[in-house]
């Protein structure tokens, strides 16, 4: 298997509503092994749940590599709802396993208190550009709370690792989001 073929569709499925095409990708990893069969049947029984042929839905998938790491993002978007679900799954595939929080921390030198002070870091920033988009009345009241709930250790424990095409640990983290007065999942360096 060549890198470029690492990660390809294990299910697509196209629909239409009207004027509209939705495609739904569920990815495998193309490694022939017993454990890395084991770990595509969790990807595409975790992400099957979430196909209805009848839903606005679509779903598509990006992946990279650092080492032997994989990193699989897969973003599912209800055409009917502003936020858009997020699934990570993080393999090793030298070892054929599926990597947890601290086995991500440990590939970049974190502990995983480092890896949630590293992330509300991220957020926090991620937060303050965004606040610049509500009006000057929004930021004082409301919007200082929604930060605040966003930085709020529940929020940060949700933090989901994965590695980006340039081999940097990023999170998907509930971060509020402009002009919904509401907090999504984001995905932040």
């Amino acid at each position: 298997v060549t890198d470029e073929e690492l990660v390809t569709d294990a299910f697509t499925q196209m629909k239409k509503d009207g004027d509209s095409e939705y495609c739904f990708h569920i990815p495998k990893i193309n490694k022939k092994s017993e454990k890395i069969e084991e770990i595509n049947k969790e990807i595409y029984d975790t992400l099957y749940k979430e196909y209805s042929p009848d839903d606005k839905s679509a779903m598509h998938y990006e992946w990279a590599t650092k080492g032997n790491t994989l990193s699989i993002v897969v973003e599912k978007e209800n055409i009917d709802e502003e936020k858009p679900d997020f699934f990570v799954f993080n393999v090793d595939i030298k070892d054929e396993e599926a990597l947890s929080l601290s086995d991500m921390c440990g590939i970049f030198g974190l502990s995983e208190d480092e890896f949630y002070d590293k992330s509300r870091d991220a957020v926090e920033k991620y937060s303050e550009r965004e606040k610049q988009y509500f009006s000057k009345e929004d930021q004082e009241a409301y919007i200082i709370e929604v930060i605040d709930s966003t930085l709020s250790d529940s929020s940060i424990k949700e933090a989901l690792p994965f590695i980006d095409e340039n081999e940097k640990l990023c999170i998907i983290v509930p971060a509020f989001t402009p002009g919904t007065r509401d907090t999504y999942l984001h995905m932040i360096e």
